[in-house]
């Protein structure tokens, strides 16, 4: 039997509510997700396990405990099916839901800002997440929260266990009042016509046989308020009505609180064993529209195959293969232990992409490499006929080289002749002799550049980066050197690389005194004209570590300056 859209008029209309009718039009299909997989709905009296094969629900299992005895047959199905993802599904009464308002930072600076007060509102064992309300359109423009936290209770960790010892990849936890929001959607779509689609809130009770009643309320789709109510074991059903009366009125009084107002409109989806259905008054449940439903009807509305059958009591299975089907996911959390397995997961799967992509590279460097050899033949024979004319001119070069003079003590004989006839000025290879003397093992020479003269009158340096302009007089009695330290034995910690360094230059400071030293700002050191700037959110803050290329020190030793000197040659004459 096809399923019409029931119809509850409540108020001026009426109070009755119209019985489904015989020729009722076909269901609507909602987005159904095809593959197979597994969502198990997870309460405090237990779980039923939901499989879910090309879009049909083709197994249902419940397990009142994560004990072994209790879980062994829902173990073997998804040992049985391990490519299929495993969904979990939680409606535990230890969940936690705070509005907030937040102050209207940037996009970008409000996800900072509202893991700062999930930290501070929550345990941190718990395993938390939020939802996006959206912006306040007038005022500051606020930023709304919903903050959102599950118990990481034993319960909840021995159902994990389960799940993330088998060979399935586990998908994450979603939260029941979160993703109800969807599912409500959904019945709207399907039991509403598009221009009754309306009102401003929504009311969703469930009967869950591992929960109780649950209660969803979402304003314009987005969840407001959500309540668990456990349920009372085997009573009669006018009481139970009575109860699912009550506890409506209750939370249509609390939403007064929440700006709620009849003009605004209220839908009500009640899903009930029939028997209750039957003993709800629906004069009392005071809605623009209310749809009393059973399981079965939900899974004729939704066009879900094989979900509920006729006498199904509980609305478990057909919340959890509506969310199965769902395109989109509202919320997904994970605890850390699933967090990391997840990062293993994703890294096996790059692995696998890339490995493919390497295979497919072979084949195709093995075709044009197959391609090329044909061409690279034609080549040889051109390269060795070149090869005969470049070997005579190597021959040449050769020759040349040997005829050069290498005669080391001539040189440096030339070099002391020059330091005797010219003694007052400066010497490249003085500096290079007095540097080597202060070198120990803790200090390298990275590199040495200088350059002669200071242009006439001015008290510049010319340095190796700059160029002189034609006709510019420089005097002959001034020298300029950039050189590059590199320090290697501060194990990377900033305070011995700075006492290296500092005793380095001290020794730099006292052979050259005639001369200007300056260098580079050291790591670590602030002088006094920059602005400190502390940033509290940077864990890296206080770390002494040395970053790449910190432990070379660039320093410059220019001069001399007037009255200074310069160091001189060895008594004995010799050069380095």
């Amino acid at each position: 039997m096809k399923l019409a859209k029931p119809k509850l008029k409540i108020g001026k209309e009426g109070s009755k509510a119209e019985k489904p009718a015989k020729n009722a039009r076909a269901p609507r299909k909602t987005g159904a997700s095809k593959g197979n997989k597994f969502v198990l709905l997870l309460g405090d009296e237990g779980a039923i396990l939901t499989f879910i094969q090309g879009g049909k629900v083709t197994r249902r299992l419940f397990a009142p405990s994560p004990q072994e005895e209790h879980v062994h047959t829902l173990v073997e199905l998804m040992q049985s099916f391990p490519k299929a993802p495993v969904y979990l599904l939680v409606d535990m009464i230890d969940q936690s839901y705070v509005r907030h308002n937040l102050p209207p930072v940037s996009p970008l600076s409000i996800n900072k800002l509202v893991q700062r007060r999930l930290d501070r509102d929550f345990a941190a064992e718990d395993i938390t997440g939020s939802l996006n309300l959206g912006r306040e359109k007038t005022g500051r423009k606020e930023w709304n929260f919903l903050l959102i936290s599950l118990a990481n209770n034993t319960l909840l960790q021995q159902w994990l266990e389960v799940i993330l010892n088998l060979p399935n990849h586990f998908k994450g936890i979603y939260l029941v009042p979160v993703e109800g929001q969807e599912y409500i959607g959904n019945l709207n779509k399907a039991l509403n016509d598009k221009d009754d689609r309306n009102t401003q809130w929504q009311i969703l009770v469930s009967h869950d046989k591992v929960g109780g009643f649950r209660q969803i309320v979402l304003k314009d789709g987005k969840l407001i308020f959500t309540r668990l109510t456990q349920s009372m074991g085997d009573v009669m059903p006018e009481v139970m009505a009575g109860s699912v009366e009550q506890e409506l009125q209750n939370t249509i009084e609390y939403l007064r609180r929440l700006s709620y107002d009849e003009r605004s409109g209220l839908e009500i989806y009640i899903v009930v064993a029939q028997e209750i259905k039957d003993a709800i008054d629906e004069n009392k449940l005071k809605a623009q529209r209310a749809y009393l439903l059973t399981p079965y009807e939900v899974s004729q509305a939704l066009g879900q195959e094989q979900s509920a059958l006729a006498g199904d009591r509980y609305g478990d299975v057909v919340m959890a293969t509506a969310f199965g089907q769902s395109k989109k996911r509202c919320l997904k959390l994970m605890s850390k232990q699933a967090a990391s397995i997840e990062k293993l997961y994703t890294a096996k799967t790059a692995i696998r992409v890339v490995v493919a992509l390497a295979c497919l590279a072979l084949v195709y460097l093995s075709v044009t490499t197959a391609m090329n050899v044909f061409s690279a033949k034609s080549e040889i024979s051109k390269f060795n006929a070149q090869r005969g004319g470049k070997q005579q001119e190597l021959q040449e070069a050769q020759q040349n080289l040997e005829r050069l003079g290498n005669d080391v003590n001539m040189l440096m004989s030339v070099a002391t002749l020059y330091q005797e006839t010219k003694p007052d000025e400066p010497n490249i290879l003085i500096f290079v002799r007095e540097i080597g003397r202060l070198m120990d093992e803790k200090a390298l020479v990275k590199s040495l550049t200088w350059k002669r003269g200071l242009k006439s009158g001015e008290g510049a340096a010319v340095t190796s980066a700059t160029t002189p302009a034609e006709g510019t007089l420089y005097t002959s009695d001034k020298i300029t050197a950039d050189i590059a330290m590199e320090f290697i034995k501060h194990e990377g910690d900033q305070q011995k690389l700075l006492a290296d360094a500092d005793s380095f230059l001290d020794r730099l400071g006292a052979v050259f005194e005639g001369y200007e030293i300056t260098h580079e700002k050291l790591p670590g050191v602030i002088s006094e004209d920059e602005k400190l700037e502390v940033n509290f959110d940077d864990q890296s803050a206080g770390d002494t570590t040395l970053k790449e290329g910190e432990n070379i020190v660039k320093l410059t030793i220019s001069g001399p300056v007037e009255g200074g000197t310069t160091p001189a040659a060895d008594m004995d004459g010799g050069l380095p």
